[in-house]
């Protein structure tokens, strides 16, 4: 299981009480998103966050916390000029340069936000 882009400590530690999403009453009444992950010996539950909160309250053990760093600006702009160039875009260097930055120079998440553009 994936839980990508958990930042916001609130999303997955707040209780819920039984409010309306959509008006639809939420099931987990006085239970938090967090305590319906599962925990089992077989699989793995990767959470991918830049909040170091999240992390720290999410049931793993310090050994399994990997801390990804962004990379420098000429390497993350790599993947999008590729992708760019494939579907005969034309970007501003300004632009591109603005947009990896924007995402941290994380190269997956730049990479779905050049899938996005083309």
């Amino acid at each position: 299981m994936i839980v990508d882009n958990a930042d916001d400590s609130d999303v997955l530690f707040k209780l819920r009480d039984g409010e309306k999403y959509r008006g639809t009453a939420v099931a987990s009444v006085d239970r938090s998103l967090s305590d319906c992950l599962p925990m089992s010996c077989n699989g793995s539950i990767v959470v991918m966050s830049r909040n170091q909160e999240v992390v720290s309250r999410v049931h793993v053990y310090n050994g399994e916390i990997v801390e990804m760093r962004p990379v420098e600006l000429d390497v993350a702009k790599e993947p999008f000029l590729r992708k760019v160039k494939k579907g005969g875009r034309k970007l501003s260097v300004k632009d591109m340069v603005q947009l990896v930055t924007q995402l941290d120079c994380v190269p997956l998440a730049i990479s779905q936000a050049t899938a996005y553009i083309d």
